[in-house]
């Protein structure tokens, strides 16, 4: 059982260059972004669910399907912005911390409410960072979480030593499409 508070933040940010509008375009009858928010909606363990963006189209979808919204600000939203100080920036206007942050890249919407609840678990019995990584083992932002401190004070948490959990993560056309297949897939079982 889970005896933290956890709160998640779903960074989004609008300029995609190689798949333009990807956290809004459609992948298997919803936006890419609606994927992660409705995860964290049915692994029922955060105290609030953000979608931090710059872009107000990608805020709106984000509404619809029930989360809080966050805009973040302009100078944060360019391709030199690191995900550490976009969560950290909003981390400084948040009133009611919870024990724990956790971040999850709309990228990845192969991700399971259960994959969710499974690293918030590791992370709460360890107090430490977690976070998932693909199958040659390089970092892919899927799940992030760790202390509310954590995330608030240190500078590149995303480099830091922490338990590891393998996932899949969308940058190109290609891993768009076998994301399409897996989440096709998932839905005809």
């Amino acid at each position: 059982m889970l005896n933290k508070t956890f709160t998640c933040i779903i960074p989004a940010r609008g300029g995609s260059k190689r798949i333009p509008n990807k956290n809004i375009r459609d992948i298997c009858g919803k936006p890419l972004i609606a994927w992660t928010i409705e995860a964290a909606q049915k692994s029922k363990i955060f105290s609030v669910i953000w979608v931090n963006s710059d872009d107000e189209l990608i805020l709106n979808v984000a509404a619809n399907y029930g989360a809080k919204t966050y805009k973040r600000p302009p100078e944060l939203g360019t391709d030199d912005a690191t995900t550490e100080s976009v969560i950290r920036e909003q981390l400084k206007h948040i009133t009611h911390p919870t024990d724990f942050v956790m971040v999850l890249q709309p990228t990845s919407p192969t991700r399971k409410h259960k994959d969710i609840k499974k690293v918030a678990y590791k992370a709460s019995l360890y107090s430490m960072f977690v976070f998932t990584v693909n199958v040659d083992m390089k970092r892919n932002g899927s799940i992030y979480i760790a202390p509310w401190d954590y995330m608030l004070n240190k500078e590149r948490w995303i480099y830091g030593f922490g338990k590891v959990l393998p996932t899949i993560d969308i940058d190109t056309e290609d891993d768009w499409k076998e994301a399409e297949c897996l989440l096709l897939a998932r839905q005809s079982v």
